[in-house]
């Protein structure tokens, strides 16, 4: 039997002020974020071993403790204003800290039963080797350069070059062995945006922060002997590209609007953990290693237009894909060193739209489906095509006594996947009943109820190159919920 108490709280307080220097004549801004959570859960786990012949009984208790501290402080400061071009310098600051710690206790009785909440027949209590304590402080100071220049009156460029300083300490504990891990390093990462305000926009962005520091541990565990984990200190810095683009234009007397958004990933030295193999140990080893070839884009174009002269009835029409290449280390025969395993994910997609509206009546009706196609480069077998459809139906029309009633009504489900329980059928429906009260309708009381029938499944799916995971949420899917909402501002 199992238990699990949380409690969790968090503090978060924000400032952001400007002043005008009285000797420059330039803007200087402050800005402070300080942020404090504190999260502490302890499960309890009992475990009756009488019918394998041992007369105690066990109790494990495990108390996990997590704290995390942020401060961000920013300052800027106009270097340089004119009306078509601006510079500014700001300089910003971070301090994180996080502290986790997992206690593992085991306790014995001589009764014959024990339950998960019972503590006070517990007649030992021993601290067991796998327990760990691991706190990561994080300090970072960023001067950053930006620049805004107005090419024209609809041509904006804007251009960021920070410089980020990071100092990273981590200490880990655990079986009576302590370990403490530092690094120092700077990033470069400039944004450049062109945009036209309404009309398009083209952006790069440039990421490379080292992987996580844990990456440099060597962790043994001593109730499992034959896992090794070790770190790896040659390890490359991750780098990232991104281009990201969109463009939009209106057509015709018919409100006829274009659209097309496009983006593309790419990931140089991305970090996978590898598992190599001793046949003559039966030692396992997990350690932290590079990979390329991980990239991925979409394309996606739409098409909005009005179908009467009223236009009270609009028809959209979406046609879009992404392609996914995944690349990781895998060894599923336990070979003596892993392997390079690559999965391609195609996945294009339509989707229709119809919507009617009339004064405060709007209804709209729409449908997708999209289809899967996806190849493993190390185990064929594995390759599928799948496709998923959705149809949808939304209302929201006023009643009377100042009443709006919003409902939604879907229909979606996958099939084409290898097991069972990931090709399912969901029924959801959504709906809201609210009014609006006072001189302005400033109050507004609203009734909502979330999956009325009961057909939300939380199932969700995940492929790369090390596999097809499905997850299931344990949430609570159905549930009514009562609002007052107060508006100051009519």
């Amino acid at each position: 039997m199992n238990t699990i108490k949380r409690d969790t709280w968090s503090f978060n307080y924000f400032l952001n002020s400007s002043i005008v220097s009285p000797f420059t004549g330039k803007k200087i801004g402050l800005k402070i974020n300080a942020q404090h959570s504190n999260s502490c859960a302890t499960g309890r786990n009992a475990y009756d071993y009488e019918n394998e012949g041992i007369n105690t009984n066990l109790l494990q208790k495990r108390p996990a403790h997590a704290r995390t501290s942020k401060l961000e402080t920013t300052m800027s400061y106009e270097l340089l204003s004119k009306n078509k071009f601006l510079i500014e310098l700001i300089y910003n600051f971070f301090y994180g800290y996080t502290n986790d710690r997992l206690s593992i206790f085991a306790l014995q009785t001589d009764t014959n039963f024990i339950s998960a909440t019972d503590w006070a027949i517990a007649t030992t209590e021993v601290l067991q080797p796998n327990s760990y304590r691991t706190s990561i402080q994080n300090v970072e100071h960023e001067p950053l350069l930006k620049l805004y220049w107005r090419l024209s009156p609809k041509m904006v460029v804007n251009m960021s070059y920070p410089v980020r300083f990071i100092h990273e300490k981590i200490n880990d504990s655990r079986y009576a062995f302590y370990q403490t891990k530092r690094r120092n390093y700077a990033t470069f990462e400039p944004n450049i945006n062109v945009s036209i305000p309404g009309i398009g926009e083209l952006n790069y962005h440039i990421s490379n922060r080292a992987a996580p520091i844990k990456n440099l541990l060597d962790i043994n565990d001593d109730t499992q002997p034959l896992v090794n984990r070790l770190g790896n200190s040659m390890l490359k810095r991750p780098v990232s590209h991104q281009i990201m683009f969109w463009w939009q234009r209106m057509l015709g007397k018919n409100q006829r609007m274009m659209n097309v958004y496009y983006w593309y990933n790419i990931y140089v030295n991305k970090v996978s953990l590898g598992l190599s193999y001793d046949h003559l140990s039966g030692v396992s080893t997990i350690k932290p290693d590079n990979v390329n070839g991980n990239w991925d884009m979409s394309l996606r174009f739409s098409l909005s237009q009005a179908l009467d002269k009223a236009q009270r009835l609009r028809a959209t029409i979406g046609l879009g894909g992404k392609y996914v290449n995944s690349v990781e280390l895998i060894n599923n025969d336990m070979s003596a060193e892993p392997k390079r395993s690559s999965v391609r994910n195609f996945e294009p997609d339509i989707s229709g739209r119809i919507n009617y509206s009339l004064n405060k009546l709007n209804l709209a009706l729409r449908a997708s489906t999209s289809w899967q196609h996806i190849t493993n480069t190390s185990n064929a077998d594995n390759n599928i095509n799948a496709w998923k459809y959705q149809v949808g139906l939304s209302a929201q029309c006023p009643l009377p006594l100042k009443l709006t009633l919003n409902s939604e009504l879907s229909v979606r489900g996958r099939r084409g996947y290898n097991f069972s329980e990931i090709n399912t059928d969901e029924v959801v429906l959504n709906g809201s009943l609210s009014r609006a009260f006072g001189k302005k309708d400033e109050f507004i009381v609203k009734l909502y109820a979330e999956d009325i029938l009961g057909g939300r499944k939380n199932v969700s799916t995940i492929v790369n190159a090390q596999g097809l995971t499905e997850k299931w949420q344990n949430t609570l899917p159905r549930y009514v919920m009562l609002s007052i909402m107060w508006n100051f501002h009519k």
